[in-house]
């Protein structure tokens, strides 16, 4: 009717939209900073973790988060693995398990490329 407005011009609309993509974007960027306190936990578990490498993926493509994943990543395998009396066996085991693991998350491989240059 002529009273109605057209949603996609209607500037209340276009706010309201813009209003709920900017809480969802924080909502998944809150969610993958919570999730990246587990990640060594999460490539140690792999592959019955792949559920959650599939939550990262998708987290990523929506914040861009990858320098902050391989980061995070990389400083809990120096603090977890990389230690003195580490066996050669359990360094080897997460190496690994990192590529496999990140392979779900990144195909391209640039993520796991940073990521294993410490191990």
């Amino acid at each position: 009717s002529a009273g109605e407005h057209d949603r996609s011009t209607c500037p209340r609309w276009a706010a309201w939209r813009i209003a709920a993509r900017s809480a969802v974007y924080g909502l998944i960027r809150d969610f993958l900073s919570f999730r990246l306190t587990k990640v060594f936990d999460v490539i140690r578990g792999f592959p019955e973790s792949e559920a959650a490498l599939r939550d990262f993926k998708k987290c990523l493509a929506v914040t861009g988060q990858q320098k902050e994943f391989v980061q995070t990543l990389t400083d809990q395998i120096r603090r977890r693995v990389l230690i003195l009396g580490a066996t050669t066996n359990s360094v080897i085991d997460v190496y690994v398990k990192t590529i496999r693991a990140l392979q779900h998350v990144d195909s391209h491989g640039v993520m796991l490329e940073a990521a294993s240059a410490p191990i």
